[in-house]
């Protein structure tokens, strides 16, 4: 059993958003381990209220109670794997340029539409509620990915219609982070990785996620066995 350490901070990670005027990015690394480890994220403070919303938001976005699976603690978890160096994942451009990408930290740049401001913490929840079966659907056909950031990302090629539903998801997600954001005083990078630990207990496994590389620290995807 290899030995990690993951710091209290790795929540607070400051992870950002930033432009990006083109590309489509895909990995070429398929992650070979019968399933990732987990482990426990220390909560303390107004954090705590963070996962308590993510928790409550959650529940009623998906309708149900999240599944009990060996693994998953009662505390918020990442997934991580143990990669060798010599076989660090590499990505390649496979898309065309768009203007409406905006770039996560990581290896696939998370797609949005123009947000909305107004839209009140109950709409949006309603909105995400409703679009909940497609996004569960992408997923279980490994179009889109969950990424760490909290945002829902391509893995192939998605048609207009698909694009523009998954622009529109994150665009909903992000108003939601913000939300919670300024009721709680966190930043959005420790938001987003918040709900995206609990959103791993109502995803399916076999569906893509993004597990933290503890040889470099870097984020890479894996098929979800938890």
């Amino acid at each position: 059993m290899p030995r990690f350490l993951i710091p209290s901070a790795v929540v607070a990670c400051g992870l950002t958003l930033g432009l990006a005027g083109c590309i489509r990015t895909h990995s070429d690394v398929v992650i070979h381990q019968p399933k990732p480890m987990v482990v426990d994220v220390n909560l303390s403070g107004t954090l705590t209220l963070v996962v308590k919303n993510a928790r409550d938001d959650m529940r009623y976005i998906t309708g149900h109670a999240p599944r009990k699976a060996a693994g998953l603690s009662t505390n918020p978890t990442i997934p991580v794997v143990d990669i060798p160096p010599a076989t660090q994942p590499t990505t390649k451009s496979t898309g065309r340029p768009s203007s409406s990408l905006l770039r996560a930290h990581g290896m696939n740049p998370v797609i949005f539409a123009d947000a909305n401001p107004s839209a009140g913490k109950s709409a949006i929840l309603k909105q995400l509620r409703a679009d909940y079966p497609k996004v569960r659907a992408l997923l279980g056909r490994h179009l889109v990915g969950e990424a760490h950031t909290g945002y829902l990302v391509a893995r192939t090629h998605l048609s207009a219609g698909q694009a523009r539903f998954v622009s529109q998801d994150n665009v909903l997600r992000r108003e939601l982070y913000q939300a919670v954001a300024a009721e709680t005083g966190q930043s959005m990078a420790q938001v987003g990785l918040s709900y995206y630990v609990i959103r791993l207990r109502y995803l399916a496994k076999g569906v893509w996620v993004q597990a933290k590389n503890q040889a470099n620290g870097q984020w890479v995807w894996i098929h979800w066995n938890g």
